[in-house]
């Protein structure tokens, strides 16, 4: 009884652990992937603050280019963190970048391109995030429908800037202080969910062995009990045993190594090919 109790108690919190981390997931990717599509609202916001404003349309449209650009390559770039550095490091660099780039977008002028287009370029980055927590699909068996969840959660996002500033304009007059509250309190938002995640998150790039943790380990403990001890051996054996796993082990990747690996990713037909529809089709749509 004991043991069907604690095996009770073990899928419980399996099953907790796994939920709050689909939660976690969708209101995160919600919150912070896709926010710069919703930047029409943000243009708007800045031309009705100051209608003498100096930005031109190239201006206003570089803007977003920067920010859709950061956007699509952040991808990339988070991707190959999170295979190297884990999960939840690289999950917390994308959110701290969406916390910079809103608090720059609060504080900033309206007509000040630099400052509005570094702000955009780190709220791009956001992106980074959703890459990061798609493995949390492996731990459904209905793995198809929890990337579709994440993809409309991108989608949602999307509105965020809209929303924002709406519930922000609704309690002050002031376009200053509609942008300012708004992207403070988004930036605000952002910053609790990167809280969270530094908890929740698995440190390593899989989410199953975080959640399956707590259960292996008393597996792996109880299988330690039951196995003897072997015979201790002699020196040479362990001497010969030494040179041969020295002999078997595969050497450290070099720099060469990893420049060509990092060749072969970047000129992969699929990627080539979709940098080549970006340039062709989004760039020249801004202007």
């Amino acid at each position: 009884r004991n043991v069907m109790a604690s095996s009770h108690d073990s899928a419980k919190a399996t099953n907790i652990r796994k939920w709050s981390l689909f939660a976690l997931s969708f209101t995160t990717v919600s919150v912070s992937s896709g926010l710069v599509y919703g930047y029409p609202s943000l243009r708007r916001n800045l031309l009705t603050e100051s209608p003498t404003t100096s930005l031109s349309e190239e201006q206003l449209g570089a803007i977003f280019t920067i920010g859709a650009w950061s956007t699509q390559g952040g991808r990339f770039l988070f991707g190959l963190a999170r295979d190297r550095y884990g999960t939840r490091g690289t999950c917390l660099i994308s959110l701290l970048a969406v916390v910079g780039g809103c608090v720059g977008i609060a504080v900033g002028d309206a007509s000040n391109v630099a400052s509005l287009g570094i702000s955009m370029f780190c709220i791009g980055l956001g992106s980074g995030a959703q890459l990061c927590l798609q493995p949390v699909a492996s731990l459904f068996t209905k793995s198809g429908t929890v990337l579709a969840s994440l993809s409309g959660a991108f989608q949602i996002s999307g509105l965020m800037f809209l929303a924002v500033l709406s519930i922000s304009s609704n309690r002050t007059h002031a376009y200053l202080s509609n942008r300012t509250h708004a992207f403070l309190g988004l930036a605000a938002v952002v910053g609790a969910l990167a809280i969270f995640a530094g908890f929740l998150l698995p440190v390593g790039p899989s989410f199953v062995k975080t959640v399956n943790h707590d259960v292996d380990a008393e597996k792996t403990e109880e299988m330690a009990h039951d196995v003897e001890e072997p015979a201790p051996a002699n020196e040479e054996e362990v001497v010969v045993d030494e040179e041969q796993s020295k002999q078997q082990s595969p050497t450290s990747p070099t720099l060469q190594d990893k420049l060509r690996r990092l060749k072969k990713i970047l000129f992969q037909k699929e990627y080539m090919a979709l940098l080549g529809w970006f340039c062709t089709c989004i760039v020249p749509l801004q202007y």
